[in-house]
């Protein structure tokens, strides 16, 4: 369902996920390659991200001329089902534990 949604919205026009068979993402919005962010942050992570994506701005390429994130809000076209789904195949993204600086798997 999570793919489902990545698809409904659009995701891949700014978002690549290396190793999926989405439209290439184009034009000045695009966002970080998606394949490895799920050992990286907690669901929660991504529940922040979409619905507020100025929340965390990794680099200021992905800022407006406001300083905002270039990412449009769902927040009024997407349900809860849809952004659980969603953050829970952004999670299952990239397979391996990648290990912190402390060398503990997080």
């Amino acid at each position: 369902k999570g793919r489902q949604a990545f698809v409904k919205f659009e995701c891949y026009s700014c978002h690549q996920i290396i190793g999926e068979n989405f439209p290439a993402p184009g034009g000045e919005a695009v966002g970080p390659e998606l394949r490895q962010m799920g050992p990286m942050h907690p669901p929660e992570y991504f529940v922040e991200s979409i619905m507020n994506p100025s929340a965390v701005i990794g680099e200021d390429r992905y800022r407006g001329a406001d300083g905002r994130s270039k990412m449009p809000s769902f927040n009024d076209i997407m349900t809860v089902e849809e952004l659980i789904d969603l953050a829970t195949f952004l999670k299952s993204l990239g397979g391996a534990h990648i290990p912190s600086p402390g060398g503990q798997e997080h």
